[in-house]
């Protein structure tokens, strides 16, 4: 095999992939868990190590995942293009070892080349590149092409009879393989994917092979059981709705491979979940197609092997929810499974092309077929890529593509969206814009207390305190865990002088987020000024909220 050709296809790829994902690097953050993950967790500025490695976000354990965001804050603050970098650089290596991990087995480099091309440039994964908070993907994706990679050399030792250094190889595997998990749970499928190579490669299934999962499986499952132990809590379990959801989940992300017509970031289960309902019917038809192509193809060990990797790899993605409108797919959950499926399709099309390269029209018609999809699947890319620009502009997408399934949810995001643009104050326009979507979720869903808390803030922008009162004390009527209802509360009670219940409002939003530095530093400056009014009633309360963060934080202010 010559390394020339082989660098020479490397940087083919990555020169393609990084220009189709190139507008990700001018995005910056969406209103979309980005606040969670790294702009208001409050473990990542300032680093603080042991709470990042003993909790979770938004119920999920992804510690390498928040230390990398904490790590990236440190030196270079909340620059959006940092982070967008990263991503894409990650997404660029996984796509360099799926290349890598083609070639060791057993594709052409053309072939290899063609897989990795597909894999890299595929607009599914957009989501888990240009989204800051999908970090968790591509950081976790790194680590598990890593482990198998390293597993394929374990393999390759244990034939050279060479003991050592297959022990060294496994214990790499399993190393990559807990950084893995540590950044994504969706890493508990390695295990299994570690079994598939074994068939794959003709390894003998021994007691020697069975145990090597199992520490493979102690090494992850621990782990992810911290995130599906609270999953687990939330889903809702229905014969034979949840069979029919799940089945429709592991069909969809098969369409969505070989036919990426379009990408939301939320999508809605159809309704009814019954067989009368033509798109479950389908489904299981599909489903069971699928089935059968692996007994009636069992002898094609890739074809096989391709299937089976993206079986074992999402079986614990799929969501079986008995919940109509619950948003239980998302394309990021596709980001590593689709790599066997991007093997079979490079090593067939590098195949066609060497049976009918010597026949005229059928050559032309492969080139042109080639270039179509090649260029689909870029353009479809780099305009996905622009869709994640800011939250409007995802909101918006979202809206245009899947209106008729709007939820409150939908309309308060893109509400939000529109009020964190720069010059929102000024834009008549946008401001009722957002009011119109506020109210369209509060129809929705009456209870709504995060979309009467965004009225509040229009309220208030628009100088009308008394409104903007009403509606933050209807957010905590619905919600009394609302720290930032009971934050702003007090800083309107603060504008206005009313001292007293200021200060009961601070005390309420410390007591719900003790962890919030910033908030702290605010209420202390409002303490300054309080103090400066009644020195008596307010010094006291000052002291003890300095002596509280000095707790936390370990500091003075």
């Amino acid at each position: 095999m010559n390394n020339r050709y082989i660098l020479a296809a490397m940087a083919g790829v990555a020169a393609v992939v990084i220009l189709a994902y190139g507008p990700s690097l001018n995005n910056k953050f969406v209103n979309w868990d980005d606040d969670a993950h790294l702009l208001e967790n409050p473990f990542v500025h300032p680093i603080n190590v042991r709470d990042i490695f003993t909790t979770t976000v938004n119920g999920i354990y992804i510690p390498l995942t928040s230390l990398s965001f904490a790590l990236e804050y440190h030196f270079f603050r909340a620059d959006p293009f940092v982070y967008h970098l990263d991503n894409l650089l990650l997404h660029l290596a996984v796509t360099m070892m799926a290349f890598l991990f083609c070639l060791r087995c057993g594709l052409s480099v053309p072939a290899a080349g063609m897989a990795a091309l597909i894999f890299g440039l595929h607009p599914t994964h957009v989501e888990s590149v240009a989204w800051v908070t999908e970090r968790k993907d591509v950081l976790y994706a790194f680590f598990y092409m890593l482990a198998i990679l390293r597993y394929l050399d374990h393999l390759r030792t244990l034939k050279e009879s060479s003991t050592y250094r297959a022990g060294w190889a496994f214990g790499l595997t399993l190393f990559f393989g807990f950084l893995s998990i540590m950044a994504k749970p969706s890493a508990l499928s390695l295990p299994g994917i570690l079994f598939l190579l074994d068939w794959f490669f003709r390894r003998k299934l021994t007691i020697r092979s069975c145990v090597e999962k199992i520490y493979c499986g102690l090494a992850v499952f621990p782990v992810a059981w911290v995130t599906y132990a609270l999953l687990m809590h939330t889903q809702v379990i229905k014969f034979p709705g949840s069979v029919l959801t799940g089945i429709w989940c592991f069909v969809f992300y098969i369409q969505k491979m070989f036919y990426p017509d379009y990408f939301v970031l939320i999508y809605h289960s159809p309704a009814p979940v019954a067989l009368s309902n033509p798109v479950y019917a389908v489904s299981v038809l599909l489903f069971i197609v699928l089935l059968a192509s692996l007994w009636y193809f069992r002898k094609n060990r890739l074809f096989v092997f391709a299937n089976l990797f993206y079986i074992f790899s999402i079986f614990f993605l799929l969501r079986a929810d008995y919940n109509v409108g619950l948003n239980v797919v998302g394309d990021r959950f596709l980001y590593l499974p689709m790599l066997g499926w991007c093997m079979l399709l490079g090593n067939s099309s590098v195949n066609l092309w060497d049976r009918f390269r010597n026949v005229p029209f059928a050559r032309t018609g492969l080139l042109l077929a080639g270039a179509t999809v090649l260029s689909f699947l870029f353009f479809q890319t780099a305009r996905q890529s622009r869709v994640w620009y800011n939250g409007a502009s995802l909101w918006e997408h979202q809206l245009r593509h899947q209106s008729q399934a709007a939820t409150a949810l939908i309309y308060n995001k893109l509400a939000q969206a529109y009020m964190q643009d720069s010059g929102f104050e000024n834009n008549s326009g946008k401001i009722r814009m957002a009011e119109d979507y506020l109210h369209k979720a509060i129809a929705i869903k009456p209870d709504y207390a995060q979309a009467y808390f965004h009225l509040g803030q229009l309220a208030e922008c628009r100088g009308d305190v008394s409104l903007a009162r009403i509606y933050f004390n209807r957010t905590i009527e619905l919600d009394g865990g609302h720290v930032d209802a009971y934050f702003q509360l007090g800083l309107l009670h603060d504008r206005e002088g009313q001292y007293a219940q200021a200060t009961k409002a601070f005390n309420k939003a410390i007591a719900i987020s003790p962890d919030h530095e910033g908030m702290y530093l605010q209420i202390l400056d409002f303490y300054d000024k309080a103090i400066a009014a009644d020195p008596q009633a307010y010094q006291h309360e000052r002291d003890a909220l300095t002596e509280k963060y000095f707790n936390r934080f370990g500091k003075y202010p």
